[in-house]
């Protein structure tokens, strides 16, 4: 498989040999694999089984039944952010190169590797953004000030383990806590769920979310009544 380049992974939970946690699990110990992105299938509906392994921005799931649209949007949404990272990697390489006076400590790090601590990191990072969701005065200057970086080492690295810039990445923990919600069945309806996660207007709320998953949020309810 090394000698294969690989460009998403869809794996579904339930497997006969190997199951997909340890496939997962398999991929992101890995310095080779670690940025690959992966699409869990799921039947699993219950709270403890949702892929709390996976981090936000990088992997994504799908609980079953979904339509070929959801899957569909979910690869494109990935694959883009995948490419975004990798232009960004070699544009930063490329600076280095003709800036070698200019070199730093963040500028010489591996820009192609995302280590284990990158991910652990980013854990931290979408804590923090969750919980200011509601927060209007949080803003890109507030995050770094909370993670002890400057602007630009923020986007750098965001940047680095997403394809992201930190206010899509932001964006993207959002729309992420909404579909936890909607999964959930809760606050209710989709206007509840739109300002829970700090955006007040729904249609507005709607739009991202579709454009995100490939699914209306109404449909979640319909689902449960």
């Amino acid at each position: 498989m090394e000698s294969e380049t690989v460009d998403l992974v869809i794996s579904d939970v339930m497997m006969p040999e190997m199951d997909g946690y340890t496939l997962l699990q398999t991929l992101k110990d890995s310095d080779i694999y670690r940025s690959i992105p992966v699409i869990m299938l799921t039947a699993l509906s219950d709270e403890k089984h949702k892929l709390q392994a996976l981090t936000t921005g990088v992997d994504d799931y799908l609980t079953k039944p979904f339509s070929p649209e959801e899957l569909l949007m979910r690869v494109s949404n990935l694959l883009e952010r995948s490419e975004d990272r990798k232009l960004w990697q070699s544009e930063e390489s490329q600076n280095e190169t003709t800036s070698p006076g200019e070199a730093s400590t963040d500028q010489v790090e591996n820009h192609s590797f995302v280590s284990g601590n990158d991910l652990s990191w980013l854990k931290t990072v979408e804590q923090t953004i969750l919980e200011n969701l509601e927060n209007e005065d949080f803003n890109l200057d507030s995050l770094a000030e909370q993670c002890h970086l400057s602007k630009r080492q923020l986007q750098r690295r965001i940047k680095k383990i997403t394809g992201l810039s930190p206010k899509k990445y932001q964006h993207e923990v959002a729309m992420q806590k909404a579909r936890e919600l909607l999964e959930a069945g809760s606050p209710g309806n989709v206007k509840a769920v739109a300002l829970s996660v700090g955006i007040y207007q729904t249609y507005r709320f709607v739009r991202f979310y579709e454009a995100r998953f490939g699914k209306h949020p109404q449909e979640y309810f319909e689902v449960l009544t």
